[in-house]
C-alpha cells in the first residue's frame, strides 16, 4: 500500500491531485498501530517513489521525439538549463524538483525531456530518493515520540 501510494505521489499523472501529508499521516497512523515498521516505510516508499520517477523520465524521454516537444526545448531558457545542468550535474535539479511540492512529479519529466543520462538520472534519482523518504519516515518517528 505504501509503494502503491508513494507511486501515485510522485507520477505526473496524479502526483498534481494526491497531497504527499495525507500519505505522511496516514504512514505514521499505520506506524503506529504496529502495522508497519520503519525499515518497511523506506522501503517500500523509496521503490515507489523511485518508479514514479523513472516512468516521469521514461514519458519524458518517449515525447522528445515529437515535433512539437522538440520547438518547445528549442529556447534560449531550456539551452540555459541543460547548460547548467552540463556544469553542475542532474543531482541539483533532482534535490530542487522533490524539495519543492509543486515541481516534485515534473522533475523527471523534464530531465527526461533532455535527454539526460539514464543511468546517472537513476542512481542519482535512488540516493535523493531514498534519503527523502528517510527523512520523512525520522519526522513521522519524531512526531509520534513528541505527540505520544
Amino acid at each position: 500500500m505504501i509503494f502503491v501510494a508513494a507511486f501515485f505521489d510522485t507520477f505526473i499523472g496524479t502526483g498534481y491531485l494526491l497531497y504527499g501529508f495525507a500519505l505522511l499521516a496516514t504512514v505514521g497512523m499505520m506506524h503506529m498501530d504496529g502495522m508497519v515498521t520503519v525499515p518497511e516505510i523506506i522501503v517500500a516508499a523509496s521503490l515507489g517513489t523511485i518508479l514514479a520517477s523513472t516512468t516521469n523520465y521514461s514519458i519524458g524521454r518517449w515525447f522528445n521525439h515529437t515535433a512539437w516537444v522538440q520547438r518547445k526545448l528549442d529556447t534560449k531558457p531550456v539551452r540555459t538549463l541543460n547548460r547548467c545542468l552540463d556544469r553542475f550535474g542532474n543531482w541539483w535539479f533532482i534535490v530542487i524538483g522533490r524539495s519543492i511540492t509543486f515541481l516534485r512529479p515534473s522533475y523527471a519529466l523534464v530531465l527526461g525531456l533532455l535527454h539526460r543520462p539514464w543511468r546517472r538520472f537513476v542512481m542519482y534519482e535512488s540516493i535523493i530518493a531514498t534519503i527523502w523518504v528517510t527523512f520523512w519516515a525520522g519526522i513521522i518517528i519524531l512526531g509520534e515520540h513528541i505527540m505520544f
